[in-house]
């Protein structure tokens, strides 16, 4: 009975387990909020290679704090995108399901993990 109930929660957790995603999109709006937040909005893009990601007003970054350099760099690789209609791929390690870009609104990406981005 208790291995049982050892395997039932190992299992569990191992389902609750974050996982990784390769996600790509293009900008389809970029504000900043009163709280210094940067938020935008993202149209899915397919490729061979990335996972689609649609979500809107979704927090990026915050333009003050530990990362604020960070953010700025990010804010105007964003207002690039959104101007020139490139594609954006970003990397997540915290995603609720392994390969799943984070969709919906009002995410909070930084806490889905977003490490990495490239403007393409």
């Amino acid at each position: 009975m208790k291995k049982m109930l050892g395997l039932l929660l190992l299992a569990a957790s191992l389902n609750a387990a974050a996982g990784n995603a390769t996600c790509r999109a293009k900008v389809t709006d970029v504000q900043l909020n009163t709280a210094n937040r940067l938020v935008a909005s993202f149209v899915g893009v397919s490729d061979p290679y990335s996972q689609p990601m649609t979500v809107k007003n979704s927090g990026l970054c915050t333009l003050n704090g530990n990362a604020s350099e960070y953010c700025q760099a990010l804010y105007s690789a964003m207002l690039v995108a959104l101007t020139t209609q490139n594609e954006v791929t970003i990397w997540f390690n915290n995603t609720d399901k392994e390969n799943e870009c984070p969709s919906g609104n009002y995410q909070s990406l930084d806490k889905k993990g977003m490490y990495n981005f490239r403007l393409q």
